[in-house]
């Protein structure tokens, strides 16, 4: 097969499906000019071009955030073409970064890479708090909004500084409209985290590690503020949260690297990163093709993440 005739045939199922589905097919048709611009091999190497189209098609569909559950999914344009969608979205990694250009949507000079620790930090144990905390996730008044707002703030006066039910009470607030409450809320876990790591404002974080119960709450605060940031457009602050997270503790376990890595590879929210690589069971990520996909965006990002691989490699 030519590749004129592969070109030919993805234009072709191209136009097919933004007739069907009622999409501006010159924009689409746009995307794909500037895949054949920067990765002409692509085209050229295709093994299946309806795949190939798919992928052009959920990429196009993924720069105007037009996918997933209040768009089109995956799953939709793989039933169009009769096309498994892990199969799209495994094809997709090189068709979207060629469709956006080589660099995604940061240069990988544009991000200052956070400190090394230089002390280690380990939290003092509150487990009373702790105590209250989990036994409220496992009541009824958990499911009563307004018992449950009551509850968490009772929890977060008898220890203001176990953070946990700040990240909760966030949750039911957002979910009642209270933002200017919710955003206030998940503040204070922030601010309250710093302090009690020590950390002065430009400062690297000190060695956090998950291994310590201890931490854990801190770490899953710093984490929560870093979502809700990214959430609210300040990607850039999140970005650089994530990634303190991930030096204070490279063994990474609350996944601070992907999220880093979404936020490069142009994602608007950690709600868009979780559809788009969430397991088809219904549970959790699916962990290979989120892997597959951090191997390549972090090869774009060396000053980001070269160090990361560096580190694991001394573990092997």
């Amino acid at each position: 097969m030519t590749f004129w005739f592969k070109e030919q045939r993805v234009r072709d199922d191209l136009e097919r499906f933004a007739k069907a589905k009622n999409m501006n097919e010159s924009e689409l048709s746009q995307c794909f000019e500037r895949l054949l611009m920067h990765r002409p091999e692509i085209v050229e190497n295709a093994q299946n071009v309806t795949l190939l189209a798919a992928s052009v098609i959920y990429s196009y569909l993924r720069m105007h955030n037009l996918h997933g559950r209040r768009g089109i999914t995956a799953k939709e344009v793989g039933d169009f073409f009769h096309i498994k969608p892990s199969a799209i979205q495994q094809k997709l990694f090189y068709v979207y970064d060629a469709m956006v250009g080589a660099s995604g949507f940061w240069m990988d000079g544009e991000i200052e890479l956070p400190p090394a620790p230089k002390r280690e930090f380990v939290d003092m144990d509150r487990y009373d708090a702790a105590s209250e905390y989990w036994d409220f996730l496992e009541s009824g008044t958990a499911e009563k909004i307004d018992s449950a707002i009551e509850a968490l703030r009772e929890i977060i006066k008898k220890d203001p500084d176990y953070l946990d039910p700040y990240i909760e009470l966030y949750g039911y607030l957002t979910e009642t409209g209270e933002e200017k409450e919710a955003i206030e809320t998940m503040k204070t876990a922030y601010e309250r985290a710093i302090a009690l790591i020590g950390v002065s404002k430009g400062k690297g974080f000190p060695a956090i590690s998950w291994l310590f119960q201890e931490n854990r709450h801190i770490v899953r605060a710093l984490y929560s503020y870093a979502t809700m940031l990214w959430g609210r457009k300040e990607k850039k602050s999140a970005l650089q949260l994530y990634m303190q997270l991930l030096r204070s503790n490279p063994d990474d376990n609350i996944g601070a690297r992907y999220a880093a890595a979404a936020i490069l590879d142009g994602f608007e929210s950690h709600d868009e990163f979780e559809d788009r690589f969430s397991s088809p069971d219904g549970y959790g990520l699916n962990v290979m093709l989120l892997n597959t996909w951090f191997e390549s965006v972090s090869l774009r990002f060396p000053k980001i993440f070269e160090w990361w691989h560096m580190e694991m490699e001394k573990r092997l």
